[in-house]
């Protein structure tokens, strides 16, 4: 046996019973023998050739005196840790298995596979036609469904059909909250008002529940409106529920004075300024109507 290397378990020799009932010297000796049976003929056998070693064989191999590995030998022999062949040949119950285990699945891999898996139908490409189509490319067709012709070695394979496209998500049902219905509604005027959807933003409905305690959802979106029809002199972020709340008073003024900025009528906006000035709007006011006129006029007039 030509192998660099076993299969060792630690888990399985710590919680073996038999083995951890004997003392850490017969466990070494053990572990010793194991070593040189990996390398016997048959696998875990512990043969020198086609001679079963004696005491004073396994002393020199191990490095033992020949009295020491004759009381460990009885110590791992009544433990039940090995056994021994019709001819006295002492071998691992564990390597012997895993050895079966190990020739049963290479006959196996060289005859297609696991039979319990082949007697189903179930047929793995070989590697070179797995090496040349990727997993998305073909489905190998089961054993039972190869025509008659068809020889036990070959493989079919076909192309997989696209998959069906996803189905629509169903739009989401608006809760019949006042304030859900409310942000619903101011969502459809600024699309309409602006010609883009509306971010709803996490203050939004904060801002909408303290406006709801002091007026309607029709008084709601009527001076949203108002805030939308002169939208064109403020930026994006002023264009918010949470804004309109902040500025629930003034959005009135606002509206008046973007209205008269659109008929053109200075001595009427100056005035308005004027009026806004007094009432405590001054810096709304006047941000407003500086950004739409022009500011030497203004600031020179109301002011």
């Amino acid at each position: 046996m030509n192998r660099p290397w076993l299969k060792w378990y630690p888990g399985d020799w710590r919680r073996d019973p038999a083995l951890q009932s004997c003392s850490i010297a017969a466990r070494g000796l053990w572990h010793e023998i194991l070593m040189i049976a990996h390398d016997c003929t048959p696998y875990g056998f512990l043969k020198i050739g086609d001679k079963s070693p004696d005491n004073p064989s396994i002393a020199r191999m191990t490095g033992c005196d020949e009295a020491q590995v004759a009381r460990l030998l009885d110590e791992l022999h009544s433990a039940g840790v090995f056994s021994r062949d019709e001819h006295g040949t002492i071998y691992s119950r564990r390597m012997v298995s895993d050895e079966k285990n190990r020739v049963r699945g290479v006959e196996n891999g060289v005859k297609g596979g696991n039979p319990a898996l082949r007697d189903k139908g179930v047929v793995i490409p070989p590697p070179d036609t797995r090496a040349r189509a990727s997993d998305s490319e073909i489905r190998v067709r089961s054993q039972s469904q190869k025509s008659e012709s068809s020889s036990p070695s070959e493989r079919e394979i076909e192309p997989v059909a696209d998959a069906p496209a996803p189905l629509p998500k169903k739009p989401r049902s608006i809760p019949s909250t006042d304030h859900h219905q409310t942000i619903a509604r101011w969502c459809d005027a600024y699309r309409d008002s602006q010609g883009e959807s509306y971010d709803v933003q996490v203050k939004d409905a904060a801002a909408v529940k303290a406006m709801l305690k002091k007026h309607t959802p029709d008084e709601i979106l009527a001076q949203a409106d108002k805030l939308l029809f002169c939208e064109s002199a403020f930026h994006a972020e002023h264009r918010t529920l949470s804004w309109l709340s902040a500025k629930w008073n003034e959005i009135g003024q606002l509206a008046r004075a973007n209205s008269l900025r659109l008929e053109g009528s200075g001595s009427k906006v100056v005035r308005e300024a004027a009026r806004m000035e007094a009432s405590g709007a001054r810096p709304l006011a006047l941000d407003f109507l500086e950004e739409n006129h022009n500011q030497k006029q203004i600031t020179g007039r109301a002011s």
